[in-house]
């Protein structure tokens, strides 16, 4: 447990370097994603059938899941843009989106959920789903931290 937090520091400081470089929550997706793949091998440490059950579902998911990232990071950026007050317009526009993103993410969490039931072992999905709860909690905090409340 000490190594996986160790991982998820070091992980988060990866992650949050590109964030306060830039002060527009402009993340390096493809680097958080390499890094946080690391830490589930590492982690979960899968039997080999399981390794060959796990990974061809994550990489599915994670085509889903870097879009969304991808998306929600672009939101993030958009609401720098132009430092002066937003409109209502502007705003629900955001707002909209941000639940929108919110969905998809839920939908394709569920998703991976169903065939992760189908072919592992429920502990094996439990500690999937608690590292995934993890890195987004650590990478919507770095989001949330670099955004001041709009005007």
């Amino acid at each position: 447990m000490k190594t996986f937090m160790s991982m998820l520091i070091i992980t988060i400081c990866l992650v949050s370097a590109p964030l306060y470089a830039q002060k527009i929550g402009k993340v390096d997706i493809d680097h958080f994603l390499t890094e946080k793949k690391a830490i589930i091998k590492e982690t979960v440490q899968f039997t080999e059938q399981e390794n060959k059950a796990f990974w061809p579902l994550y990489d599915e998911y994670v085509q889903t899941y870097a879009k969304l990232l991808k998306r929600r990071a672009d939101l993030e950026k958009g609401l720098f843009e132009g430092n002066e007050s937003i409109s209502e317009k502007r705003a629900k526009t955001i707002v909209d989106e941000h639940f929108a993103i919110e969905s998809e993410s839920l939908k394709a969490k569920l998703s991976m959920l169903k065939k992760m039931r189908n072919v592992l072992p429920e502990i094996i999905v439990l500690k999937f789903f608690q590292l995934e709860e993890k890195f987004e909690a650590g990478l919507l905090y770095q989001f949330a931290d670099s955004q001041p409340v709009v005007k």
